[in-house]
């Protein structure tokens, strides 16, 4: 009977006039396999000079490279004390020591290459000195601050603070940056500044730190809040009652516009409003 047992083993080959394949199986299904293992090769060979070829005519549809520096966080808090240099015409420079906020960013580096941080620009949307006059004046002070804001009132300006700031590759880093007025007198009044920050790093990159809101300096809102005080509990003309009234009220409205108001400026408009509801 043709394809018998006895047959196969007399001829050594198949019906077909195939060689049998490996014990247990036939020529057929490995002839099959490679065949299909060859057809999936050509196609994945076939896809991939598709793709490139499509990167290749339309640049704009290659992924991005990963820019290797994010904002991971930032946040305007209370930090350590801040220690400021500081100058007087009659007096050698010395140092002052405050605690306050201080707007704080945290960096992350996910490239195998450093990444330096060039500039940091502030552009202030606002910077207000506060309306309610003691009549007290004094002596200058230059004070040191990591961003020295220029003692200009009105809206719309920026301050560029150059950095050489490193990230190492797959590191996170923090840097805070501590605000004040470039010139304080001892009778100052405090600045309200509303602001966003742009770091620049060596990659092109830019980074943006959202908007906040702080007052400064600490020791001149207890000054402030002091003679607040004495114009509510002795009845004194100076500084005007009306007018802590109607600045109570516009650091309220500061504080609930705000996107992130400072811890300073949250408890100032708190007891400003407390002083201001016993006058």
């Amino acid at each position: 009977m043709p394809g018998s047992d006895e047959e196969l083993g007399q001829t050594g080959e198949m019906p077909d006039g195939s060689a049998p394949g490996p014990e247990g199986s036939s020529g057929g299904f490995w002839a099959r396999a490679q065949a299909v293992i060859a057809a999936v090769g050509g196609a994945v060979g076939a896809v991939a000079g598709v793709v490139g070829l499509v990167f290749l005519l339309v640049p704009g549809l290659q992924p991005e490279a990963a820019k290797g520096i994010e904002l991971v966080d930032s946040d305007v808090d209370r930090e350590e004390n801040i220690r400021a240099d500081f100058t007087t015409p009659d007096s050698p420079p010395g140092r002052i020591n405050m605690r306050a906020s201080m707007l704080s960013v945290t960096l992350r580096n996910t490239s195998d290459d450093p990444v330096l941080v060039t500039d940091a620009v502030f552009h202030f949307s606002s910077a207000e000195e506060l309306k309610c006059t003691s009549g007290a004046g004094g002596t200058e002070l230059r004070a040191q601050y990591n961003i020295k804001v220029p003692n200009q009132g009105g809206t719309s300006f920026s301050v560029k603070r150059k950095m050489k700031y490193t990230v190492p590759p797959h590191r996170q880093e923090r840097v805070a940056f501590s605000l004040g007025p470039e010139v304080e007198w001892s009778g100052n009044l405090p600045y309200i500044y509303t602001f966003d920050v742009a770091l620049h790093a060596d990659d092109d990159v830019r980074i943006d730190v959202p908007e906040a809101t702080m007052i400064v300096t600490p020791d001149l809102l207890e000054s402030y809040l002091e003679n607040a005080r004495r114009a509510a509990t002795e009845g004194l003309s100076i500084p005007e009652p009306g007018c802590i009234r109607k600045e109570a009220e516009a650091v309220r409205k500061v504080v609930a516009e705000a996107k992130r108001p400072s811890p300073e400026l949250r408890e100032f408009s708190a007891e400003l409003t407390r002083i201001a509801q016993r006058i």
